[in-house]
């Protein structure tokens, strides 16, 4: 036999025990850290906080949440995409951190260019304000927005987020001239609910999962739900649709990236769990409770809605300038 060809087979057969080495059928075999790209008290964070409970019984070993917020969710997003391909260090997915960083040139990597694992869950936004004034709906506000633009404060965040994106649909459908609004940028919807709650700033938006104690301790107060339908973790806030905006249809999922070339095992094991999860009883029980619901994709799917989904932010930014 040829040195060339022995070599080679020698080659092949220790890459092929470092790869089973690298990802052990037993996967995982130890704690799990999961980077979210957000402050904690946030939708997404608080959304993948319930999930990664119920995920770290199934797969019997604990997962790590990771916030690590600002710059737009890229530094999370390329600490997760340049981590070590083993399935220890994932990225939780959500539309800030895939679908509308879509045809952006400016930033460092390619939104495609990461291993996605599954879609898991999902809820609407809600658009609210400071108690202490006298908007009562997104009429008020959109009456406010004309009259007196250069006194509106709202909460937004330096990057494409689902929270900054709910608002910016809402501005675009009234005409208003975002160049007179004062925006104020933090780092995840956790801390504008608490500017809002505390008089910093009139609006903001968050994802329904982070709303519900904020709404019932009357710190804030919630104008709509984004979309069709109504919340039981809500009751009494309106729809956007029933309200005269439908138009205002913004919603915030949850789900796990890798980066590039994370094996196949760990791909099937995590997807394994999740759709064993998403049907327990408990699991639903807790999503109900933060006004969201299982959106279950596999990887191929998965991948396909982020594409699609960054049209949709392709539109919003061409329609807002932001």
């Amino acid at each position: 036999m040829p040195k060339t060809v022995l070599s080679f087979i020698v080659l092949l057969v220790f890459t092929l025990s470092f790869a089973e080495m690298a990802c052990p059928a037993d996967y995982p075999s130890r704690p799990v850290e999961v980077i979210v790209g957000f402050a904690p008290g946030g939708g997404v964070d608080v959304l993948f906080r319930v999930i990664a409970k119920h995920l770290s019984q199934e797969l019997k070993k604990p997962i790590i949440v990771i916030n690590k917020p600002g710059g737009g969710t890229i530094p999370a997003i390329l600490d997760a995409m340049k981590a070590k391909p083993d399935g220890y260090t994932l990225l939780c997915d959500s539309n800030a951190h895939s679908s509308y960083q879509m045809g952006r040139k400016d930033i460092p990597f390619d939104p495609l260019e990461r291993t996605f694992i599954c879609k898991i869950a999902q809820c609407p936004h809600v658009l609210f304000c400071d108690p202490k004034l006298p908007w009562n709906n997104l009429s008020d506000v959109a009456a406010f927005l004309k009259e007196k633009p250069d006194q509106f404060t709202w909460g937004g965040m330096g990057g494409p987020s689902t929270t900054s994106y709910s608002q910016l649909q809402f501005f675009h459908l009234t005409g208003a001239n975002l160049k007179k609004l004062k925006k104020v940028v933090y780092t995840g919807s956790g801390p504008i609910l608490t500017a809002v709650a505390g008089g910093h700033v009139q609006f903001g938006s968050a994802g329904a999962s982070a709303v519900p104690p904020f709404q019932q301790s009357g710190k804030v107060r919630s104008l709509v739900v984004t979309g069709g339908q109504v919340l039981k973790a809500l009751p009494g806030v309106p729809s956007a649709k029933e309200s005269g905006y439908p138009g205002v249809n913004v919603a915030m999922w949850d789900g796990l990236s890798g980066p590039l070339n994370l094996p196949r095992e760990v791909i099937t094991r995590i997807n394994q769990a999740v759709k064993k999860v998403i049907q327990s009883p408990e699991l639903l029980a807790d999503l109900e409770k933060i006004a969201s619901v299982p959106v279950y994709e596999d990887p191929e799917s998965f991948k396909k809605s982020v594409i699609e989904e960054g049209e949709f932010a392709k539109k919003i930014r061409e329609g807002t300038g932001e």
